[in-house]
């Protein structure tokens, strides 16, 4: 691979040529009924609230553990992953991670306590958030699950455990050893199943894998769905592409242990093609270039990340107008004898909305890495030694289908979306892009460098609104009376423009006239250190009806 790049760094002019945080900005439409007896409000909020934030894995930061055994085959971990520190007035919860290395599934009853212990020896109990008398949480064999609680009272000094009295053990648990779970390393995506993709199936599988000290695993269990109920191979998916991962492994007391580790891997229908050619891969480099140079209006190499950048020209398919890229990596398979070739297809359709602007959104195209794939192929001269679908998993955007650390191969959809939306603008209205927009092309730090959407908090200024389009109130919402907040996460790009939407609270009837609104609004981008970054912002869109 060092020779690989080192090759193509040489060949580099060669290959050009061939919230926490609030800010509220209300505005108010009105739309009078046909009966003249009312008439539709429609508030309009911002706000960088942190609660819209997806889960993301937690850093690999010291928790405190403890470990129980009882019975005949009874073993129980609990993992405390978060504390206030001493005196935090306003935040007293804890989070607390229950992991059932058992056999039989584990009960957490309502009679059971909890309780922390401060360095200097006080006591302050707690209860779980959320739970209501007589409520048992159950824990499957090799399942895991986190647990919020609320302390009584803040702590005064530093919290040196904390106590878990279980009716079920019949005893104490006490957690205060120094511990890190197990975290990956290097991982493979899953194969997606051919008669699944045929079959348009989709689902997630949850397992957990017993990571042994040397950080590769030794046993995997399936927690979900029942084999019975999955007769395309997801399990087996996702089991084998685990059995490959290499992790860091659990470290009690800065010394390795065996410690599961629970996994969900999703296969979202969206797949990522991958072959393996019969070339060398300086070879297959130079073939690649002029093959995508001759068949495509833009073609970005990108020689330091072995990859390419590829987008087609715009089309009118009816009231939408469609274009679709993709992003092409390859490397050794083989050293010096065969290589790989990974291809992900993304496509671009911009609509006329309910609320009358033209929304760019992504659109669902199944196996669009297809028809590239093939050129490719055909192009090359060489028959493929091997296909496969490869189901990538979160930003993973097109993983080798080699173990590799996660972070690679997660290529910024907003420098995507960006060169296919001036396509777009270009075909619908040539006369509202710029020179600057149309000469406009990234580099290769900004397809290639990893960059997450971050949350409006700390040293994240929020994106300002800088237009918007009015929602438009549907009639058979009014005519029904429906009311309601829609909320909404969207992710503000560092262009500005609103990359991605998502319903984080629907009132049924009204969601789709929410995000046809909101998706064409114009914001100033959230800035870190003065500079542009993508982040997650929440949108609350308020449909009143008032009598007029």
């Amino acid at each position: 691979m060092a020779s690989l790049r080192y090759f193509l760094r040489i060949a580099c002019p060669l290959v050009a040529a061939i919230a926490a945080v609030h800010v509220s900005a209300p505005s108010l439409a009105q739309v009078k009924s046909s009966g003249g007896e009312a008439e539709a409000r429609v508030n309009r909020v911002d706000n960088g609230v942190a609660g819209a934030i997806p889960s993301r894995s937690r850093d690999r930061g010291p928790g405190l553990m403890g470990r129980v055994v009882w019975g005949d085959a009874g073993a129980l971990r609990l993992v405390l992953l978060r504390w206030p520190p001493p005196g935090e007035r306003i935040d007293r919860s804890l989070r607390v991670r229950i992991v059932n290395e058992g056999t039989n599934t584990f009960t957490i009853q309502p009679a059971d306590t909890w309780a922390v212990r401060t360095e200097k020896g006080a006591s302050i109990a707690a209860t779980r958030k959320g739970a209501s008398p007589g409520e048992s949480l159950l824990i499957p064999a090799k399942g895991t699950l986190e647990v919020d609680l609320d302390m009584s009272e803040s702590p005064r000094h530093r919290i040196a455990s904390l106590e878990y009295h279980s009716g079920l053990i019949g005893g104490l648990v006490e957690i205060r050893t120094p511990w890190l779970d197990p975290q990956p390393k290097l991982v493979v995506p899953p194969e997606y199943p051919a008669s699944a993709l045929k079959a348009g199936v989709m689902g997630q599988v949850n397992l957990s894998a017993l990571v042994g000290t040397d950080g590769r695993v030794e046993e995997i269990y399936v927690l979900s769905p029942p084999a019975d109920r999955d007769p395309h191979g997801l399990r087996a998916a996702a089991e084998n592409a685990v059995r490959e991962w290499i992790f860091d492994p659990a470290m009690e007391n800065r010394e390795p242990q065996r410690g599961l580790r629970e996994v969900s891997l999703n296969f979202s229908g969206s797949p990522v093609m991958r072959a393996v050619v019969p070339l060398p891969p300086v070879e297959t480099a130079l073939r690649l270039n002029r093959l995508l140079q001759d068949s495509y209006p833009l073609v970005l190499a990108l020689p330091r990340s072995n990859g390419f950048l590829v987008r087609e020209e715009a089309r009118q398919e009816g009231d939408v107008a469609r274009v679709s890229g993709w992003l092409v990596r390859f490397g050794d398979q083989w050293p010096g004898k065969s290589a790989w070739i990974t291809v992900a297809g993304f496509t671009l359709g911009q609509r006329q909305t309910s609320a009358g602007c033209r929304c760019a959104e992504w659109t669902a195209d199944n196996g669009s890495g297809g028809p590239l794939m093939s050129l490719i192929l055909n192009g090359l001269g060489v028959e493929a030694t091997q296909t496969t679908m490869l189901a990538p998993q979160g930003g993973d955007i097109i993983p080798s289908g080699n173990p590799e650390p996660e972070s690679v191969g997660t290529w910024r959809r907003d420098t995507l979306r960006r060169v296919l939306r001036t396509s777009l603008r270009q075909a619908v209205e040539p006369n509202a892009v710029s020179r600057e927009e149309l000469s406009w092309r990234p580099g290769e730090e900004e397809v290639v460098r990893p960059l997450e959407p971050m949350a409006v908090t700390g040293d994240v200024h929020a994106p300002e609104k800088i237009t918007e389009v009015p929602s438009a109130y549907p009639e058979a919402a009014r005519l029904a009376r429906t009311e309601g907040k829609v909320i909404l996460e969207a992710v503000i790009d560092t262009n500005g423009d609103v990359a991605d939407l998502k319903v984080l609270r629907s009132v049924p009837g009204l969601d789709q006239a929410a995000m046809d609104a909101v998706c064409c609004w114009k914001y100033r981008p959230a800035t870190m250190g003065g500079k542009p970054v993508p982040a997650y912002f929440t949108v609350v869109v308020d449909y009143r009806l008032t009598k007029s």
